[in-house]
């Protein structure tokens, strides 16, 4: 009944979060000067008045809803679907694609930090995940495709998209790894542990019934996955835009500085969707895993 609650609750906080987020988004670009290019060259002319935020935001809705979030309105360079209808599959490949990458990876690299490779887990944690932290991304994506150029000065499109793929979990998995090493790290020195190991549990059942279960529901390993997911979704145009792969995020950039609202809103509903997807999966799992709450009550 307590995992029912916090999915409901979850629920409603998101479903607000995300309305006011489309909103003010839609609002703001919505002010913005969306012929300004065109004026620029046609400098006699009077610009025309602006359409009202409150009427033009109704029409968005109300098209978005009725044709089941199959229509996203029009922008001046023409209908939303189809400027996002090629872009889109190669922002959420690359979204996608990394997030899974660098959070498989990472517990991989943290099992064998906290296991065999115990030595080197202070290495880590104190070292190498601060310096990768304070790494700019877009110096670490340029220079992956720097060495990409230096091999295949012509590369196709799926070569690049894969090393795009590398740049991001590149830079993902120091951090992903240090997440799942601190939570591992916890859960190894509670009492359960020790007393499943003394009876003699074997390792890939402790890990499987009880350090792991114990990990994502107690750690806050969920949630900072779930950003990240929302984050690389909507955030690849460092990508996108160095190894030329025609995403969606260059649409979306060229839409809030033009004064696209509808394009604006679309990205911003994307954004609040994935999110919500994701935390709602995680607290369906947390719910699965831990119930009545009783791990994040001893947590």
């Amino acid at each position: 009944m307590n995992g029912l609650k916090r999915f409901v609750k979850s629920l409603v906080v998101l479903s607000l979060f995300g309305a006011a987020a489309v909103t003010l988004a839609f609002f703001i670009v919505s002010q913005t000067d969306e012929l300004a290019d065109d004026r620029l060259r046609m400098s006699s002319e009077a610009p025309p008045p602006p359409e009202p935020f409150g009427p033009r935001y109704t029409r968005w809705v109300r098209t978005v809803i009725g044709s089941g979030f199959t229509d996203f309105g029009q922008s001046h360079t023409g209908p939303v679907k189809n400027i996002l209808m090629d872009r889109l599959p190669v922002t959420a490949s690359i979204g996608l694609l990394s997030w899974a990458f660098a959070w498989s990876l990472g517990l991989g690299m943290a099992i064998l930090l906290a296991t065999l490779w115990r030595d080197f887990a202070a290495l880590h944690q104190e070292r190498i995940y601060p310096v990768a932290h304070a790494v700019p991304s877009l110096v670490v994506v340029i220079l992956f495709y720097l060495v990409l150029v230096q091999f295949d000065p012509s590369p196709s499109r799926f070569v690049r998209t894969g090393v795009g793929i590398m740049s991001l979990v590149t830079l993902m998995l120091p951090a992903t790894t240090a997440l799942w090493l601190n939570g591992i790290l916890r859960v190894q020195d509670r009492e359960y542990v020790r007393v499943a190991r003394a009876r003699g549990v074997s390792p890939l059942t402790l890990w499987r019934r009880h350090i792991l279960p114990n990990v994502i529901v107690s750690s806050g390993v969920l949630t900072q996955a779930v950003f990240s997911l929302a984050g690389l979704v909507v955030g690849s145009a460092f990508v996108e835009g160095v190894f030329r792969l025609g995403g969606v995020a260059e649409a979306f950039i060229e839409g809030a500085t033009r004064g696209q609202a509808e394009l604006a809103g679309f990205a911003t509903l994307v954004y609040f969707l994935v999110t919500a997807a994701g935390v709602l999966l995680a607290e369906g799992a947390v719910i699965i895993l831990d119930p009545d709450g009783e791990v994040r009550r001893e947590a």
